[in-house]
């Protein structure tokens, strides 16, 4: 028997000690970040691709920055305005600073619903600009080498599936029209079917009408047949949404098959 769709579930805690879905990303961006932090050569630190983008060093302490800013207004708190995009720190300062950021988000629970997405969606979002920056210095970012291994005390068994954030597209408008209708109504029958071949776990919008309109998982082969699938939702091929799609690393029984 097939299990039923969930819709809006955006933190399904179903098994004993489970952390949420965007929690889980939220691990899997600080682990990167730190890693490829701890990668960059100190020489490297002030390579940019280009003149009009950030360096490695300013893009790390942006990313402590933001991390500080949306998580201080997730929990209802001042923004500490560290700075550190402009504070040209060592490579040992910029791992501390980045740990020190990261670990502000945390525990993830304690930030309201708009918080815990924008926080996953930037980190996950820069940590792509990193990944750019470091194959064109010839260095191995960590997703490269596959996933790191969970620790052997634990050793619990992990699954990978393909997360992937509904954005307001070119063609997205507020106005409700005969045109709009259909389309909504043909994205909704795209979502039950794609759960109904067992290729779509979790689907659901987010509730503040903001640019990110929603968020699904599905169960796919790699991240190219993950991308295809929500490309074929009619909602996304009309323009009215764009879809950001990463690999999502969780502990099997997370999300019921």
């Amino acid at each position: 028997m097939k299990p039923k769709l969930l819709i809006l579930a955006l933190a399904p805690v179903l098994v004993s000690g489970a952390v949420t879905p965007l929690e889980s990303l939220h691990n899997f961006n600080k682990r990167n970040i730190l890693e490829a932090a701890n990668r960059v050569p100190e020489g490297d630190l002030d390579y940019r691709p280009t003149p009009e983008v950030r360096s490695f060093r300013e893009l790390f302490g942006h990313i402590a920055d933001a991390a500080y800013e949306i998580c201080s207004a997730g929990k209802g708190q001042p923004d500490p305005k560290k700075g550190l995009e402009k504070a040209k720190l060592s490579r040992a300062g910029i791992v501390q600073a980045l740990q020190n950021a990261l670990a502000y988000c945390e525990p993830f629970e304690g930030l309201d619903a708009k918080g815990q997405a924008l926080s996953v969606y930037h980190a996950g979002q820069h940590y792509g600009n990193l990944v750019t920056y470091m194959r064109l210095k010839g260095l191995t970012p960590p997703t490269a080498e596959g996933a790191p291994k969970p620790p052997a005390t634990a050793n619990p068994q992990m699954v990978t599936y393909y997360m992937g954030f509904l954005i307001r597209g070119p063609k997205s408008t507020s106005q409700a029209t005969p045109e709009t209708q259909r389309l909504q109504e043909e994205h909704l029958g795209y979502m039950r079917k794609m759960h109904e071949a067992g290729k779509l776990l979790v689907a659901g919008p987010f509730a503040d009408g903001g640019q990110m309109r929603g968020m699904v998982i599905y169960k796919a082969a790699s991240l190219e047949e993950a991308k295809a699938w929500a490309e074929g939702d009619p909602a996304v091929q009309a323009g009215r949404l764009t879809v950001e799609m990463h690999p999502w690393m969780t502990q099997k029984g997370v999300l019921r098959e």
